[in-house]
């Protein structure tokens, strides 16, 4: 773990699936605070929150498009 990270907060956008659920999920393992957004998978985003807080990690999903 890199102690440096734990409680800072990201925001990691497309993070219901893919590449950015992986980076999501990653830093709630480091027990980040993680803004999980997403544009259309709302259960994704959910499903990807559950397990940052399962890790010890906190988060909240927040639906935006940001492009």
């Amino acid at each position: 773990m890199y102690q440096d990270l734990k409680g800072k907060t990201a925001i990691v956008t497309g993070s219901s699936k893919g590449i950015g659920q992986a980076i999501a999920l990653r830093f709630g393992q480091e027990e980040m605070n993680v803004v999980v957004n997403y544009k259309g998978d709302e259960d994704g985003a959910e499903e990807t929150v559950q397990a940052i807080q399962k890790h010890g990690g906190k988060a909240v999903k927040v639906h935006a498009d940001v492009s």
